[in-house]
Order: structure tokens, then C-alpha cells, then sequence
């Protein structure tokens, strides 16, 4: 069975671009290094971050840089199923159920920990202060089309490979 490793990264949306480069400059010590706009909606920025040299994330010294995150917690209309999934399609390992939550994992280092409330949250709304998207990693195009592939059969709605300059990526 075909697994991901994890998480690629977490896209949140915020209110106050300015809040969220004060946030990121006062609390984390991180510069605004770059600007762009959404691809799919030019009226919303998309911020990167980096050092006090303005070098990337990536560029940072690995005992001062911020390594990532350990995962997320899905609140969703239908755990059920998408506990299903997580195991069954994208190959987490369940790790076990504490209270009203499963754990899953990844065999990443980081990016590697998905928790489900196994109650029902009903109907998510896009909001100030909420998930827009989690994407998971594909090791390269090639391994993304598998995925993409694999979602077809599935009959999961999937759309084609979009250049995001950066990375590609399926939604």
C-alpha cells in the first residue's frame, strides 16, 4: 500500500495581514521576505517568512530555525469516514483512541500526527481564523500523479496538477 509521508504544509486564513507580519516578527522572530497574491483569488496575499538576514525559512540555522509542526486536528462532518481514509487510503498508522479523539501517524519525522474528533463538528464554514486547506507531500510530480491516480479510482474529486510555481500540487 502506497502511504504519505505527511503534511506539506497548513494554509490558515487571517483577518489583518498586518497582525499576522506582527505576529510573525514580534513572537516568532521571523521577517516578511516576500509578498505574493493568491493564484486563485488576487483580492488575498500570501506571506512568506524567513530570518533577520531575510533569508528563507529553509535557510536558517537548524539550532535557531523553527523545524515545523507536529501535526493537526481534523474536526469533521463525517469522522468516520475520513478516519477510514487516513488509514486506509493515505496509509497513517492508528495509533489509538483517547477520549473523544483517534490518533493517527505518518512515518515522517515532522508533519506526522493527525488527531480526528470522533464526534460529528457538522459543516465547516471558511472563516476568519480557520483551516483553508492541509496539504499532504508528494515526494515529486511523479509521485503526485500516482496520488492524483489513486484519488481518481477512488472516485474522490480530484482536479488536474496545478503549478504553483513554488511546487504542484492537486486539489
Amino acid at each position: 500500500m502506497k502511504r504519505i509521508s505527511g503534511i506539506h504544509h497548513i494554509t490558515s486564513i487571517v483577518g489583518d495581514a498586518q497582525e499576522n507580519v506582527n505576529f510573525y516578527r514580534d513572537v516568532l522572530g521571523l521577517r516578511l521576505i516576500k509578498k505574493t497574491v493568491n493564484f486563485d483569488d488576487p483580492r488575498v496575499y500570501h506571506l512568506y517568512f524567513g530570518d533577520k538576514n531575510y533569508l528563507p525559512i529553509d535557510d536558517i540555522s537548524p539550532d535557531v530555525a523553527i523545524k515545523g509542526f507536529a501535526g493537526a486536528v481534523f474536526y469533521s462532518h463525517f469522522p468516520e469516514i475520513t478516519a477510514e481514509i487516513m488509514e486506509d487510503f493515505l496509509g497513517f498508522e492508528k495509533l489509538g483512541e483517547e477520549g473523544e479523539y483517534i490518533r493517527f501517524k505518518s512515518f515522517a519525522d515532522i508533519g506526522n500526527t493527525i488527531d480526528i474528533k470522533t464526534t460529528s463538528s457538522g459543516r465547516g464554514i471558511t472563516s476568519l481564523g480557520t483551516v483553508h486547506h492541509i496539504a499532504w507531500r508528494a515526494e515529486d510530480e511523479e509521485d503526485l500523479l500516482e496520488w492524483q491516480s489513486l484519488a481518481r479510482e477512488r472516485k474522490f474529486a480530484v482536479g488536474d496538477v496545478r503549478d504553483r510555481k513554488y511546487f504542484k500540487s492537486i486539489y
